[in-house]
């Protein structure tokens, strides 16, 4: 037989879903509490602040720095211009005597053998190719500049103390020619900013052409000799533009020392400043924008699920008993 209750029976209440919840979730925190940690449950229930969340999320991902590139990178053309003071250059005689050339009535008092060219200072530049790789660059360069020579004299005094004297010094004219094919290695030093101080050097070829002149009645031969070249610079570089920059730079150049007609000739170096011009040839990066995303497709609701009713108990029969 079926349960059937009275009008006058009582059933059994339903359970509060959101009171049972809630007993469910302050259980969990005594639990916790038990722990060791003390969890405070109107805290703990009350929804957290969004603006705090969002606060936790930017100190997780920090925002990636941008830095502004002032100059492009790649191949570029370079050109500059300047002055330059040569050392004076020292010249020495193979035989006992100095070289007739110099000094016809001059013999060779103790080490008394060297003669000393005294030389001007003149123009200097140069023009080449480049690339730019980030903070190295590389270039190769043609450059010429000219010196004068002034007079010839004796390198060493002859006596002692205050008795030393140079024995001669004579006035010429004449002009020294440097030719020059280098390639030179420089490293630029990050300041983020348009300014860009750098460094560098380089080797190559150089080509001195030294005049004829006469010298006591005696002649000189010009000399043309291809020799071991090399050059310093320190300078610094500002962007007028991403394409194009101007440079201020300290140069030292020098050529080795070489041997003609009885003469050795020391080293032909060289100090002086240019400046100049860069024009690059790379192009300005496209910043890429993102394509925006594509709107969501609304689709239509899905339709209800039947829910399913029980059939109604049949109502009992009175009167059968």
């Amino acid at each position: 037989m079926a349960d059937v209750r009275t009008l006058g029976e009582r059933s059994e209440p339903e359970a509060d879903l959101l009171s049972t919840e809630s007993a469910a979730h302050l259980s969990g925190l005594a639990e916790a509490g038990d722990s060791g940690a003390a969890v405070d449950p109107a805290t703990s229930l009350a929804p957290q602040d969004p603006a705090q969340g969002a606060t936790l999320v930017a100190q997780s991902f920090p925002q990636p720095e941008v830095k502004e590139v002032y100059s492009a990178k790649g191949w570029y053309l370079t050109i500059g211009a300047g002055y330059q003071q040569p050392s004076d250059q020292t010249v020495k005689s193979d035989g006992g005597f100095v070289s007739p050339f110099f000094s016809p009535l001059l013999f060779n008092f103790g080490n008394n053998n060297s003669t000393k060219l005294h030389l001007g200072g003149g123009f200097s530049g140069d023009v080449g190719v480049g690339y730019d790789f980030g903070a190295l660059r590389a270039e190769l360069t043609y450059g010429y500049s000219r010196a004068s020579l002034n007079s010839v004299g004796a390198a060493n005094p002859i006596g002692f103390g205050a008795f030393s004297v140079l024995p001669f010094s004579n006035n010429v004219s004449g002009t020294i020619n440097k030719n020059d094919v280098l390639a030179s290695l420089y490293y630029d030093i990050e300041t983020n900013s348009r300014w860009t101080p750098y460094v560098g050097g380089g080797i190559g070829y150089t080509n001195l052409s030294t005049p004829s002149f006469s010298l006591n009645g005696f002649p000189t031969n010009s000399v043309n000799k291809g020799l071991f070249g090399w050059q310093a610079k320190v300078g610094v570089s500002y962007a007028m533009s991403y394409n194009s920059d101007v440079y201020l730079e300290g140069v030292y150049q020098g050529a080795g020392g070489y041997t003609t007609e009885n003469l050795t000739f020391d080293s032909f170096n060289s100090f002086g400043g240019k400046i100049g011009f860069r024009y690059r040839f790379g192009a300005r990066p496209v910043a890429v924008v993102p394509a925006p995303a594509p709107e969501p497709i609304l689709q239509p609701a899905p339709a209800p699920m039947p829910i399913f009713q029980p059939e109604p108990a049949p109502a009992p029969i009175r009167g059968l008993w």
